[in-house]
């Protein structure tokens, strides 16, 4: 009976050691391929980072060019401003010149009646 134990015993740890034979391979294989994975994945990640660096410099241009168009704009919209300035300045010069001219006609038509007067009464 001791024999038999024995052999159960035996069988049992033969079991046991095929049993941890496979685990062993499938924790290898699944290493392998884990390894393979994160090669993959650091592969990827440096393939990004060079696009993105790429892509950065890419980009640094279209900054530079829109930082150039908002400072024209906002340049343009200064200068218009100051037209807008210029521009009421000009219309109130000019009225100011039409008052005056309307003034020195009505002076001249003003001193001619009069001097025609003058003279017309001698």
């Amino acid at each position: 009976m001791a024999r038999m134990s024995l052999a159960w015993e035996l069988a049992a740890l033969k079991s046991d050691n095929e049993n941890l034979r496979t685990l062993n391979a499938r924790l290898l294989t699944d290493s392998v391929e884990k390894k393979r994975e994160i090669a993959n994945l650091l592969e990827s990640k440096k393939s990004l980072e060079g696009e993105l660096a790429h892509s950065r410099g890419e980009m640094a241009a279209y900054v530079a060019e829109l930082e150039a168009m908002r400072l024209a704009f906002r340049d343009g919209v200064a200068k218009m401003h100051e037209m807008k300035v210029e521009l009421e300045a000009l219309h109130r010069s000019a009225a100011e010149s039409h008052r005056r001219t309307l003034w020195t006609l009505g002076a001249a038509i003003f001193a001619t009646a009069a001097a025609s007067v003058v003279y017309f009464s001698r």
